[in-house]
């Protein structure tokens, strides 16, 4: 039986394509920040299980917690991070998995504190309600009128979605 040989993602090129998305966040692009560190973690993730001969499954739930690690760090978000990995990257739920990745990305968060600044990055104005009665009360109508007009436009919608064009006529 032959062996299937995978192909490493290149260090370099993928390191340069990181650090021009640090020059492009710095300069005000509309990208996430978190890219270029999710890059770089599951990169070197990437090469360290490599070096270390891990089978399969280890290697891909290392190259998350990488990836992982570099989005705890930026945004501060260790649990947040426990969340991405299960939800958003499909990662199997088991208890060795969850201790894996909790530890990696509260570690990561750990560490990055000592350099990154944990004060809010946006000043939100303290909000303080002054309510009248007509208020109340327009808010309790709203409350109650708003529910059946929201079906009614979701009914619409489906319609709507049944009976537009799908075929080669929409050209």
């Amino acid at each position: 039986m032959r062996m299937m040989r995978v192909r490493s993602p290149g260090y370099w090129q993928h390191t340069l394509h990181a650090f021009l998305q640090l020059i492009f966040v710095g300069a005000g692009a509309p990208v996430g920040k978190e890219g270029a560190s999710r890059e770089i973690g599951a990169l070197t993730a990437g090469r360290i299980v490599t070096k270390c001969s891990l089978n399969l499954v280890d290697r891909k739930l290392m190259i998350i917690c990488g990836a992982l690690a570099g989005l705890a760090v930026v945004y501060q978000v260790p649990l947040a991070s426990v969340f991405f990995a299960f939800e958003t990257l499909a990662l199997g739920v088991s208890l060795r998995r969850i201790s894996i990745v909790a530890t990696t990305t509260y570690l990561a968060a750990y560490i990055a504190q000592l350099t990154v600044p944990t004060v809010p990055l946006y000043q939100v104005a303290t909000f303080q309600r002054k309510t009248s009665i007509w208020q109340l009360f327009a808010e309790i109508l709203l409350v109650l009128l708003l529910p059946p007009f929201a079906a009614w436009f979701r009914k619409m919608t489906k319609k709507a979605d049944r009976i537009r064009i799908k075929d080669k006529r929409i050209l």
